[in-house]
């Protein structure tokens, strides 16, 4: 499985920043092992109460429970298969790193493709440090909102000690109110 989702560079590259493709899906039917079970009999439950349907009012809520956790970290279903999202994250750096050593035919990063550049010294630049090079004119840069939401606290999780519904609605808030301050700054000179 971790063969046919590092192939996928879009999946890899997803997974690696903290997030969960939403078609993730294709890559389990691909190599035959289903993420999710295919009818009620994939899912052997037993309760000890007295109700005899299964499932039972106590199984149901077990699936509710498990539904709104998955919602608020897909990665338990990798948890639920024995692989923590970490060790997900290890090894598809890994297969990635193996996969471009091999495909370059010796290591990747080598001490002698390294080019030197002659650069002033800092104190020779401390007078214009802060000033904009004639070379800034041709960056061009794309201001607006981030293609994933809260990127960085996804890809960290949220803390133990925190619940992670109020904490993600209080972040939430943050990075809209850094995005808006963000943007006004970005823009100040061009609406004055």
């Amino acid at each position: 499985m971790l063969e046919a989702l590092s192939e996928q560079a879009i999946f890899a590259a997803q997974l690696l920043n903290g997030e969960m493709p939403p078609d993730i899906e294709q890559v389990f039917e691909a190599v035959k092992v289903p993420l999710f079970p295919a009818s009620r009999g994939d899912l052997i439950t037993d309760c000890s109460c007295p109700d005899w349907a299964n499932p039972c009012k106590h199984i149901a809520a077990v699936y509710y429970l498990l539904g709104e956790r998955f919602d608020e970290d897909p990665f338990l279903l990798f948890e639920l298969r024995g692989r923590s999202e970490e060790e997900i994250a290890v090894a598809l750096r890994e297969r990635r790193v193996q996969e471009e050593v091999e495909g370059a035919g010796e290591a990747v990063y080598a001490a002698d493709v390294v080019e030197v550049v002659e650069a002033p010294g800092l104190e020779e630049c401390l007078d214009h440090y802060w000033a904009l090079g004639a070379e800034a004119e041709t960056v061009v840069l794309d201001i607006g909102d981030p293609k994933v939401d809260m990127a960085l606290l996804k890809r960290l999780g949220v803390p133990d000690f925190l619940d992670a519904r109020s904490f993600g609605a209080q972040m939430a808030r943050v990075y809209d109110g850094v995005t808006t301050r963000a943007l006004d700054v970005a823009f100040a000179d061009s609406v004055e």
